[in-house]
């Protein structure tokens, strides 16, 4: 989550930052996945433990997100109407989305949600 806070537009580390947990999915050729998506779908809602670890890391990434779509507003590259909070918080989701589609072969897919997904940020 450090690469959020890197110098330059915030927009485009935004974008980038997505774009890499299509990358990081592509290189695991064993397809093991992501300890926090494994844990999330594997033990949840049954094991309390996991699950405040889960809301955990998924709190974190979010409010991660949100200051960085935030310092992109003030920027003027993220339209004033757009929240910030919302936003980072649907692409908390969208990116669980990726490491459950990321288990998968299909790189087009992916490139292709991604996309699609980061249209939302125009």
């Amino acid at each position: 989550m450090t690469s959020l806070n890197r110098p330059g537009p915030a927009l485009d580390t935004v974008r980038d930052f997505i774009r890499s947990y299509v990358t990081e999915c592509r290189e695991d050729a064993e397809r093991k996945g992501c300890l926090v998506t494994n844990t999330a779908t594997e033990l949840l809602p049954r094991d309390a433990k996991a699950a405040r670890r889960v809301d955990i890391a998924f709190g974190e990434l979010e409010a991660a997100l949100a200051g960085t779509l935030s310092r992109a507003q003030q920027e003027g590259d993220l339209a004033p109407d757009k929240d910030p909070r919302a936003l980072a918080r649907f692409l908390v989701t969208f990116i669980q989305g990726i490491r459950v589609v990321g288990k998968t072969d299909d790189a087009r897919r992916l490139h292709e949600t991604v996309d699609q997904a980061l249209s939302l940020l125009a």
